[in-house]
């Protein structure tokens, strides 16, 4: 039996959209302190500094988190950036945005 043994609970969102540096990628998993991102175009390397901006859909509107991050694993085009937390509500979003997704609005 494999244990996960994670700070932050991952979610597999598909609503939010994910930039780094400008290039759009694909949330592979996001946590309240980092994700998982495919599909970057880029030349990044382990420990660089990026820019990762969000675009999550809540109530009907669009709001944009940019947070300083930094590139904590690159694999082929998988890349895992760790950051602090856009905002203190940023678990519950993630959290209300699994519902919708899973439950629908």
């Amino acid at each position: 039996m494999v244990v996960e043994n994670r700070r932050d609970k991952r979610y597999s969102l598909s609503s939010i959209e994910v930039s780094v540096n400008g290039a759009v990628g694909k949330i592979v998993d996001v946590s309240a302190r980092g994700v998982l991102v495919s599909d970057i175009k880029g030349d990044f390397g382990l420990d660089d500094p990026c820019k990762v901006m969000f675009q999550v859909p809540l109530h009907g509107h669009i709001t944009e988190y940019t947070v300083d991050g930094t590139v904590v694993r690159r694999i082929v085009e998988v890349m895992g950036i760790s950051f602090p937390a856009p905002t203190s509500a940023w678990p519950a979003v993630l959290a209300l945005l699994e519902i919708i997704e899973t439950e629908g609005e």
